[in-house]
């Protein structure tokens, strides 16, 4: 697997199902974890190359030209976080838990996330391939 993960064109994303009352933990977990485990504890990605592979390359898959990067006139989907205190702590048993060292979420230029609550903004939208399923 960390073969895989580490090919150029291989791009973070998850599956992750967030409804219901006992979500699978990778919902939540999923980037924490590939920030924490994958890249700052076992040094698999630099901090460039795991920011491109979880914003960047998704972004050019699903054919969203203006999300990604950070440039003028591009949506501001940005998350804040700390290299060092970032970690996944979703469990099956409580799955719906924030990642420590990830303070700030923004969505459309939105705050969504402000340390450890959620603001109430809803900006985000559901992405849909071209024949109109979601993505």
């Amino acid at each position: 697997m960390r073969t895989i993960m580490q090919l150029p064109f291989n791009m973070g994303g998850s599956d992750g199902i967030m409804n219901g009352a006992r979500p699978h933990p990778r919902a939540w977990g999923t980037f924490a974890r590939y920030l924490a485990h994958y890249t700052r504890d076992e040094g698999l990605f630099g901090w460039p190359e795991i920011v491109r592979k979880l914003a960047a390359l998704p972004s050019l898959r699903l054919r969203q030209f203006d999300r990604g990067l950070l440039r003028p006139g591009f949506r501001a989907d940005i998350v804040v976080f700390d290299p060092d205190g970032v970690r996944d702590t979703a469990t099956f048993e409580n799955p719906r838990r924030y990642p420590e060292g990830m303070p700030w979420v923004v969505v459309n230029g939105e705050l969504v996330k402000d340390d450890d609550s959620h603001t109430g903004a809803r900006p985000g939208q559901v992405l849909r391939s071209p024949n109109g399923a979601a993505a």
